[in-house]
């Protein structure tokens, strides 16, 4: 950051870059006195780089394609993902609940509620 002198409260400041709204659109930008407030002129403009046609990206993006493979999406998951059912506990007519514990009553331990159990038998559904 650098500092000027402003003509306005004679202080040494730091010139603060404020946008220049009109409405909700921007205009432009103008430094002011981070004192007093006062404009001291119109932003210097600032070429930002354009990632889309930038040379010195392209290094960068080809290195990310390199790391990530092919940049095309699969339409569909591969075949057997999440097709398989689960016992999970949770849902198992064995379960007894309570505010501290899940136990199993057929095994008669703790259990956790996403455990898989080859002795699985499906709770009813209960009506609210």
């Amino acid at each position: 950051m650098n500092t000027v002198d402003c003509p306005h409260c004679g202080k040494n400041v730091f010139a603060v870059k404020v946008p220049v709204m009109e409405g909700w659109t921007k205009k432009g930008e103008v430094l002011k006195c981070a004192t007093c407030g006062a404009v001291l002129g119109p932003c210097a403009a600032e070429k930002t780089p354009d990632p889309a046609s930038d040379d010195a990206f392209a290094s960068k993006r080809q290195a990310l394609a390199a790391l990530l493979g092919d940049d095309t999406p699969s339409e569909r998951p591969a075949p057997g993902f999440l097709t398989e059912e689960k016992h999970f506990c949770r849902d198992c007519a064995h379960r007894v609940m309570n505010a501290f514990r899940i136990r199993c009553m057929k095994h008669d331990r703790d259990v956790n509620p996403m455990e898989d159990c080859p002795d699985f038998r499906a709770r009813e559904k209960q009506t609210p």
